[in-house]
């Protein structure tokens, strides 16, 4: 009976074994919580804190935040466009050329320069669960636990994937690493991705490392091929590497020709970039490229190596990039807030999708002033204009100047009442309508 239970608790004798959201690959997302069992339920969410209703104002107030998208055709780039998310593991700005000028991104900087880029971009998290959700659902992750491991993984939420399947397009996630890392396949499924593309369909162990699964220099081009034999235009698809990821392998035949560093990360981050470029290299010989927008951005920042990295605004701060071989989407530095929940509305707008969303994030070409929200450690970090406003336990407990105080060594809460008090206002805004959406199971139109 014992052995019985341990084998149900764990849901199976697998290498992943079985969770809540493996039910999101048998049936749909509204209909999950039918296919799982209820031991197998009460187990996994036992010890993960829910959220409570935050009560800042009237449920009828108009300072609740209205997390809605306006679908319009004015901003659309070309018919039937592509989409491909490439989300590079821990590439923080630490490491990025362009923003401190070392020498271990090269390709990505030129391609920066070929981007719409955003120069103050934002993740929404420290971990690779929690940018997968923000970028696909423009969820941020702004409770204890990661949204796909948390009680509330299984909501049924409105991502990219599924509304672009809704108007004809084919979808999948590409990632190297061992097929259930992280539950990427399951919570890809659950996001509306037709297939997840990993470590066992690639099925060549020569070309893994000892640690995570196929190194970047394989997978991405690859990937770049096997996207043309998996997928029909129009097409959106979804490619996570992982070769710059502790502990940093780097192939023997590399480590004497890219650049290092004094931290082993400098290395396995050149390594990244080159395989980037084999991507691009591999994906110009494809049908498929030309008509294709590609978005680039970290999942989030490594630990940081300089005290500039390691204060609350340098942790999160990454590159993100949207780059059309065209040019059609003008090259062009912005310098406006910009963070991963921002993605899915601005390829929505991209590709001419004209329905209302449900969407925590901005696009980029609306009219609503910009702002981006992180969670950690019981504090909310609220970044809007020029400034980051610290807020713990319902209130503000700082507020920075994230562009010119980087190390946050001056804090301006006493000397701008008026603009803590309206950004203190914004956030608890936000908090109650993403505590009350996610317990209710409501983030989603009707």
């Amino acid at each position: 009976m014992a052995g019985l239970l341990f084998i149900l608790g764990r849901g199976g004798l697998g290498y992943r074994p079985a969770d809540m959201l493996t039910a999101s690959q048998l049936t749909s997302p509204q209909n999950s919580s039918l296919v799982s069992n209820t031991p197998l339920s009460i187990i996994k969410t036992i010890g993960k804190a829910s959220l409570v209703e935050a009560n800042f104002f009237p449920d009828n107030s108009d300072k609740i935040y209205t997390p809605i998208h306006k679908g319009s055709q004015k901003h659309q780039l070309r018919e039937n466009l592509n989409v491909m998310v490439i989300i590079m593991e821990s590439f923080g700005n630490e490491w990025i050329g362009k923003k401190t000028g070392q020498p271990y991104t090269p390709f990505l900087d030129s391609l920066l320069d070929q981007s719409l880029y955003f120069e103050n971009a934002f993740a929404n998290g420290k971990k690779s669960i929690e940018a997968v959700p923000a970028i696909f659902a423009s969820i941020p992750s702004l409770l204890d636990n990661p949204y796909i491991s948390s009680p509330y993984g299984t909501n049924s939420i409105e991502a990219l994937p599924k509304l672009l399947g809704e108007v004809g397009y084919s979808s999948a996630f590409y990632h190297g690493a061992t097929n259930g890392s992280m539950k990427f396949d399951v919570f890809t499924a659950h996001l509306g991705f037709d297939q997840y593309i990993g470590r066992k369909e690639y099925n060549n162990e020569k070309h893994t490392d000892a640690t995570w699964g196929v190194l970047d220099e394989y997978f991405m081009p690859w990937t770049a091929k096997s996207i043309t034999k998996d997928l029909k235009e129009p097409f959106m698809a979804g490619l996570f590497t992982l070769s710059s990821h502790h502990p940093y392998f780097v192939p023997e035949e590399h480590r004497s020709v890219l650049p290092k560093g004094e931290h082993p990360m400098a290395q396995s981050i050149a390594y990244a970039d080159m395989s980037l470029q084999l991507f691009f290299e591999a994906a110009k010989e494809e049908p498929w490229y030309d008509n294709t927008v590609f978005v680039i951005c970290a999942d989030h920042t490594p630990a940081g190596t300089s005290m500039r990295y390691m204060q609350r605004i340098g942790m999160y701060q990454i590159p993100i990039a949207f780059y059309d071989p065209q040019g059609e989407l003008q090259a062009k530095t912005a310098n406006q807030l910009f963070n991963h929940i921002d993605i899915m509305p601005t390829v929505l707008d991209l590709i001419g999708y004209n329905k209302p969303v449900y969407s925590f994030g901005n696009s980029y070409f609306s009219n609503n002033e910009p702002f981006a929200v992180n969670y950690i450690e019981n504090s909310h970090l609220f970044f809007k204009g020029d400034y980051m406003l610290n807020f713990v336990k319902d209130e503000a407990t700082g507020l920075y100047n994230y562009k010119s105080d980087t190390l946050m060594y001056h804090d301006s809460l006493a000397y701008f009442p008026q603009l803590k008090d309206d950004m203190e206002q914004e956030l608890k805004g936000i908090i109650q309508r993403y505590n009350h959406d996610l317990i209710h199971n409501t983030m989603r139109l009707p």
